[in-house]
């Protein structure tokens, strides 16, 4: 297995096992912004490693799926929406606190497009899977303590009206 592979497997484990569970109390957006800053970093970590296999190897191998044309046709939609935008700053960075710009939507369909084409055995689909049963219940377990009032993150939730209840629970 060649490094770029090693690092398309390994980033697309730790999307699945990290996105979900990080957060950070030191900025007034807990929880999107540190999720999308990691998403953002992984996904374009992946898609260079996949970019560097496809000239190393000297093919592009797209595998072919169903859903390759209905998101291409999305990918098409959703620029020309930011090009006739009244906002085109805004459709393509997106806002404070919403960052749902086309820039940010462009990393999904790169996430699908390097998942379909680098996962190719059972082996890689089990680890993927166990990184989503880890990350789940990881965040069951602290949801319940969270319900019980047991709370190990110390932050002042009560500064954001909207964080003042439990967040995992």
């Amino acid at each position: 297995m060649s490094l770029s592979s090693k690092v398309i497997n390994a980033g697309l484990f730790l999307i699945v096992l990290m996105v979900p569970l990080i957060f950070t109390p030191i900025t007034y957006d807990i929880f999107e912004l540190p999720k999308l800053t990691l998403t953002r970093i992984l996904i374009l970590t992946i898609t260079t490693a996949w970019v560097i296999k496809i000239i190393r190897e000297g093919r592009i191998k797209l595998t072919e799926t169903s859903l390759n044309y209905p998101i291409c046709a999305l990918i098409m939609a959703n620029t020309l929406s930011v090009i006739f935008s009244i906002a085109p700053h805004l459709s393509l960075y997106g806002g404070y606190q919403r960052y749902a710009g086309l820039l940010t939507f462009l990393l999904y369909p790169l996430l699908y497009f390097v998942a379909i084409n680098n996962i190719d055995n059972k082996k890689q689909i089990n680890k993927i899977l166990a990184g989503i049963i880890i990350s789940g219940t990881l965040a069951a377990i602290y949801s319940i303590f969270q319900n019980y009032g047991i709370d190990f993150i110390r932050s002042d939730f009560t500064a954001n009206p909207v964080l003042r209840y439990r967040n995992f629970a």
